[in-house]
């Protein structure tokens, strides 16, 4: 019997890596929906407080964009643990969402900085630590740390930003860098409304779908 060469089109799981990306930029959306809610500015003057809430929105936000990242671009090179076949399965999947999402400014998406702050935020506290202590860091004199604020004036001294969300900037701020949520909004939803009108989306009319079992042909 012949065997069809293995291809990300005709694999097994294929249904699944977009449905994967799909349901990433959906919840993502939605997500950002909630945050925007969440931190209306008000009417008159500032507000500055410590939501939870907000904060682990803005940290689910991000691990879903890092997926993203995974699904749509991977390491360039091969792993050294990862079979040829599965190399060229994974280079025909980045290929196939770069044909799928062409067009679409990823680059809030590919952007790995500011996640990496959060994922291994002792080790850059470490490094201000050091920065502190040698004199690098004279002009600062306070660190604003998790925060949910309306403006950046209503902190009229110079500060570091750990973890602050500024709402009147829909930016989320880490140390020495940042995320404008509202551009990664228009990002996955361009996203979510391209594999909706490409008919890819999460294939709604498949039964073995709506199951949740997927039959392996």
């Amino acid at each position: 019997m012949m065997v069809r060469k293995l291809t990300v089109t005709n694999s097994a799981l294929y249904k699944i890596y977009i449905t994967e990306l799909y349901e990433l930029a959906l919840s993502i959306d939605s997500k950002i929906k909630v945050l925007f809610d969440k931190t209306i500015l008000p009417k008159e003057g500032h507000s500055c407080n410590y939501s939870k809430d907000c904060l682990d929105l803005i940290n689910e936000i991000l691990i879903k964009a890092a997926n993203i990242k995974r699904l749509v671009k991977g390491a360039s090179y091969q792993n050294r643990n990862e079979k040829n076949d599965v190399y060229l399965l994974r280079k025909q999947r980045e290929s196939l969402f770069r044909d799928l999402l062409k067009g679409i400014d990823m680059s809030l998406i590919f952007s790995v900085k500011l996640r990496n702050t959060l994922e291994h935020l002792e080790e850059y506290l470490d490094v201000e630590n050091f920065n502190i202590r040698q004199g690098k860091r004279k002009h600062i004199k306070y660190f604003a740390y998790n925060r949910v604020i309306s403006h950046w004036s209503m902190i009229n001294v110079p500060s570091i930003p750990v973890k602050v969300y500024v709402a009147s900037e829909y930016t989320f701020y880490n140390l020495d860098w940042s995320v404008n949520i509202l551009e990664l909004k228009k990002t996955v939803s361009e996203i979510h409304q391209t594999l909706d009108m490409k008919g890819v989306n999460h294939f709604s009319d498949d039964p073995f779908f709506i199951s949740g079992l997927i039959k392996i042909k």
